[in-house]
């Protein structure tokens, strides 16, 4: 009769969750650079009309 080698249990691997960005940094990376570049255009506007 063969002898039956009973192998260890393994977990199957797991997905890594998609990084989810905050709403707080979502907001930030949609207005920061609206208000960058209008700070840009209001001080190129500002020294022109001096």
């Amino acid at each position: 009769m063969p002898r039956i080698t009973l192998r260890n249990y393994q977990m199957p691997p797991r997905k890594k969750p998609a990084p989810r960005l905050s709403p707080v940094t979502f907001t930030l990376l949609i207005t920061a650079p609206a208000v960058i570049g209008a700070a840009l255009l209001r001080s190129r506007s500002g020294s022109r009309s001096r």
